[in-house]
């Protein structure tokens, strides 16, 4: 009987590893005149797969970071051209920046979690009319 231990998302990782060893020590024998060669040949594909493998893992690294800059700095940009329009008013753009986040996190496309959410825009707000009172537009 199969326990829920076999249901372990790495089994088919583990699976995958296991067939291609079996498939490098089939391809290996062919070429190798004792033991030795054998383990040697399937050790250098198996460094040279992982030693890839890492080398690719800091390739998709680097451009993910690069991706996330570029989407900061359109995100930046946005939010000054926002500023533009909406007249020079940062609570302003504030609010509906914090809008839009609020509603992707509400779609379930960012972690969302409506009680910190509402608790941030409250203080925020609030932060915002005291300054706002103060009637120093230097500070808002």
């Amino acid at each position: 009987m199969i326990d829920g231990s076999l249901s372990s998302p790495w089994i088919p990782v583990a699976a995958l590893i296991a067939l291609l060893l079996v498939y490098w020590l089939i391809d290996e024998l062919g070429e190798a005149e004792d033991r030795e060669e054998l383990a040697a040949g399937v050790g250098r594909r198996a460094s040279g797969a992982v030693q890839a493998g890492a080398r690719n893992t800091r390739r998709a690294t680097v451009g993910l970071a690069g991706l996330g800059a570029a989407l900061g700095v359109e995100a930046m940009q946005l939010g000054a051209g926002l500023n533009e329009v909406l007249g020079g008013f940062p609570v302003v753009l504030g609010h509906v920046i914090y809008g839009g986040i609020s509603l992707l996190g509400i779609g379930g496309y960012i972690p969302f979690d409506a009680q910190l959410a509402g608790f941030t825009f409250v203080f925020v707000t609030a932060i915002a009319l005291v300054l706002r009172a103060t009637n120093d537009p230097e500070e808002i």
